[in-house]
């Protein structure tokens, strides 16, 4: 089985930076970029092609639900997987808008502080999703 390709991306670099040591035993997962706003990760998105994305709800220069609506544009069907990462509570319009765009199979919310289970929880049924398929 070929490694998950994941993308972390927020405004902090400690968030980042522990999302990366969570997954650092997990020889199924690799890092293929990190990304600190909007822009930098949509790009990433489109350049690396990344299976799994982390990204922050509130990213600056552009927020979580417009780098879905156009990496679904550009992407289509290798659109990745999003976990939207979120320091407080989402409406629940932001949260029905994200599904809406991407579906609820294997995306998710996580809420901040980020922890090592829910890491492990997410690339686990991740992986075992893929060998199902």
């Amino acid at each position: 089985m070929q490694k998950i390709r994941t993308l972390i991306a927020h405004n902090y670099t400690d968030v980042t930076n522990n999302i990366i040591k969570a997954m650092k035993d997990m020889n199924y997962v690799e890092v293929v970029g990190t990304a600190t706003n909007g822009t930098e990760t949509y790009n990433k998105i489109v350049d690396l092609k990344p299976e799994m994305v982390f990204v922050e709800f509130n990213i600056d220069s552009m927020n979580s639900l417009e780098i879905i609506e156009k990496a679904k544009e550009s992407l289509n069907e290798q659109t990745p997987v999003f976990n939207i990462i979120t320091n407080k509570e989402i409406s629940d319009e932001d949260m029905q808008r994200a599904y809406n765009m991407i579906g609820r199979k294997m995306n998710s919310f996580v809420s901040e502080p980020v922890e090592d289970s829910i890491i492990d929880n997410i690339m686990k049924n991740y992986k075992e999703h893929k060998e199902i398929k």
